[in-house]
This record gives C-alpha cells, sequence and structure tokens, in this order.
C-alpha cells in the first residue's frame, strides 16, 4: 500500500490549497514545501475582482467568477486571520481613452456603479482628479501570506503532513508516478505539481514540456499617517497598476510586470521607480507617504497567460496547477479544488480545455526515474 493517497510538491497558494482539499476529501496528503524565496503568493497585492477583468472567453470568465464566489465559502472554515475583506474597487480612467473603457466595462459587466470623478476621490481622497471611474462593491482583498499560513494550519488539523523538503526524484513506473524522493522515498497513488514559477524543472523530467516562466514583480508599500485606509477601497488603473489599502494604516502599490526576469528576485531601482511613478500619477495625495516594505515576488506565467490545471500529460496519476501569473491569489484555492475533484473522481470534466496542460501538445515519454533539476 503506499505511503499516501496524495503528495503535493510546492507549498504556496495553490499547493497549500491542494493540500487543504485533500485534507477535507479525506486523502492521506504529504505537503512538501521547500519555502523558495520569491515565491508569489508572499507578495500578491491580493486583489479578488474577476468583474473588473475586460478580457477572457466564457468558460473563463465563469471560472474567475466561481473563484470569487469560492472565497466566500473558504473564509469560515479557515482557524487564522486572512486579512479578507469585501472593501470594493474603483477602476479610473485618466484620459479619455480609458474613459471609453469604463463604458465598456459599464455596458458588458452587471453589478458595476458609475462614479463621478467628486464621488471617486471622496471615497480615496489621495486619488487624481480623473475622467471617470466605477466602483465594483463585490471586490475583495486578502492577505497572501495569512491565507497561505491559515491553510496549512487547517490542513494540519485534517491530519496533512506538512515537511520543509526538497523533491529530488520523481518515479515513475508503468505510465504512472509511483513514488517522490525527498529526504526518503515516499511512495504515493496521486502526485499534484503545483511549484509556482519553478514548476518546469519539475514536470521537464516527466516528458511533459510546460511553457512557464518567472515573471518579477515589484510591490511597494507606502505608510500613511493615520489607519484612515482601513476605509479606502481599492484603487486600479488600465496600465497594470493599482493601490490596496489595508487596515494597519499601509497602501500596496504595484506592481511591476518583469517577462523575462529569470530566478532574480530582488528590487531595482527601474522597477521601483516605475511603481511610485505610476502610483502617484493615480493618486498624487500618497506624496508624502513614508515606505515601509519593498516585497518582491516571481509569478508563474504561462506562454499564453492562462493558468495550467489538469492532469500531466502520457502519465496516468500525476497532476499540475500552475501558471496563474498576476491572478495566482484570485484564482489559485479554486484552481486547487477541481484539481483534487479531478483527483478524486479520475474526471476533468469540470476543468475548462483551455486550462489543462494538453494545449501544448503531446508529451514525451517519462524515463523510470526521473530527478527534476532543482534550483536550491
Amino acid at each position: 500500500m503506499p505511503d499516501w493517497d496524495l503528495i503535493v510538491v510546492g507549498g504556496g497558494i495553490v499547493g497549500s490549497s491542494i493540500a487543504y482539499q485533500g485534507g477535507r476529501r479525506g486523502l492521506r496528503t504529504l505537503l512538501l514545501d521547500r519555502r523558495d524565496h520569491g515565491r508569489a503568493t508572499d507578495a500578491g497585492a491580493g486583489i479578488l475582482s474577476p468583474e473588473t477583468e475586460l478580457g477572457g472567453r466564457g468558460e473563463l470568465r465563469a471560472f474567475a467568477l466561481a473563484a470569487r464566489r469560492h472565497y466566500d465559502e473558504l473564509g469560515p472554515d479557515l482557524p487564522t486571520e486572512t486579512a479578507f475583506d469585501t472593501c470594493g474597487l474603483m477602476v479610473v480612467a485618466l484620459d479619455s481613452q480609458e474613459r471609453s473603457r469604463i463604458e465598456t466595462l459599464l455596458e458588458q459587466r452587471d453589478g458595476l456603479e458609475p462614479l463621478s470623478s467628486a464621488a471617486a476621490k471622496k471615497r480615496f481622497p489621495p486619488l487624481a482628479s480623473v475622467e471617470a471611474a466605477l466602483f465594483n462593491p463585490r471586490a475583495a482583498r486578502v492577505d497572501g501570506r495569512l491565507i497561505n499560513d491559515a491553510l496549512q494550519a487547517r490542513a494540519a488539523d485534517l491530519g496533512v503532513e506538512i515537511a520543509q523538503a526538497t523533491a529530488t526524484g520523481i518515479r515513475v513506473e508503468a505510465g504512472s508516478v509511483a513514488a517522490v524522493e525527498a529526504e526518503g522515498v515516499h511512495h504515493c497513488r496521486s502526485l499534484a505539481i503545483a511549484g509556482g514559477a519553478w514548476t518546469s524543472p519539475l514536470v521537464d523530467p516527466l516528458g511533459c514540456h510546460l511553457p512557464v516562466a518567472p515573471q518579477r514583480g515589484q510591490i511597494v508599500h507606502l505608510r500613511w499617517p493615520d489607519r484612515s485606509p482601513a476605509e479606502w477601497p481599492m484603487v486600479s488603473g488600465f496600465r497594470e497598476h493599482y493601490l490596496v489599502p489595508w487596515a494597519d494604516g499601509r497602501v500596496a502599490a504595484g506592481a511591476t510586470r518583469e517577462t523575462g526576469s529569470g530566478f532574480e528576485p530582488m528590487t531595482t531601482a527601474s522597477g521601483i521607480r516605475e511603481v511610485l511613478d505610476r502610483a502617484l500619477e493615480l493618486a498624487p495625495g500618497l506624496a508624502g507617504a513614508s515606505i515601509a516594505e519593498i516585497r518582491v515576488g516571481l509569478r508563474p506565467l504561462s506562454a499564453d497567460g492562462l493558468p495550467i490545471v489538469g492532469k500531466v500529460p502520457g502519465l496516468a496519476n500525476a497532476w499540475v496547477a500552475t501558471g496563474h501569473g498576476p491572478a495566482g491569489l484570485m484564482l489559485g484555492p479554486y484552481s486547487a479544488k477541481v484539481l483534487v475533484d479531478a483527483i478524486a473522481t479520475h474526471g476533468e470534466e469540470n476543468i475548462p480545455e483551455a486550462l489543462q496542460p494538453s494545449r501544448f501538445g503531446p508529451a514525451d515519454a517519462p524515463t523510470a526515474i526521473t530527478r527534476p533539476r532543482v534550483r536550491k
């Protein structure tokens, strides 16, 4: 009999959520969390607002909306603070071209409210005088570090074993994963790989090339003189930058999207300048805030920009969830739920075809014993 029903490799928001869902399903689950420096979960802004995204086909929009609803179900089951809060989000236009995009959102999305420039500034006092704005009352924020800790704590309550260890090898026998090497040999019925930006070195030796690469994101946490930000909504513009206020008086300003950064979770002068320039363009009233902290994360970005969720081609019992890019905190917990549902039922019907790993082509035959080239 295998040691484990499910082994999960990767302890960020996706891997921790998979382990938690495995525990809820009563699966004997082992989570291998290497705690990579620079993982995206620890730096993410935590904006949950699928309603204000312009792109996406129908099934993908439905997936994102389901991911937001999943947070409402998830919160009450977690034992510790996650800073999850339905605080709302304003989308603001700084020029006439962006105004037209506001109008498009209002036409195409239900539940969004138009705001005048004066009304927007009243809700977020440091804001610039904007051309137009809308408000999404369903938008929420969550602290990536806190929810990851909460998921692991609840998983442990459910009997999941959590080990700080590196997967150094994956044993494949007759088209199935038989065991994972990580400070010993752990036999399993199923394997779930959720290595974030570090996924490719794990799946490549399995004969499955998934085009996932790190995209560096730098985010600056500003400190406001009092706790007024607790009452402010989040703010998003159309230049991939945003402001997320927190109850302790911080305002997170982000973020760069540095494709091709490699595995270098470092701050750069140009990156911080970009973030601050965009932040003060949105909200010049923040100019007097102090800098409390700078965070850097390596997002796992897929070649087509979509998450990768489903079975590893060519293997009967190996699964992967990665490639969420900037949407990891929003989509990760729900991706984990549908993945564990698929593992438990041996079916992928609830995973959109556009997200499945098979979209990148057939796999090569894996070797009998694979040893991932893991970066330490």
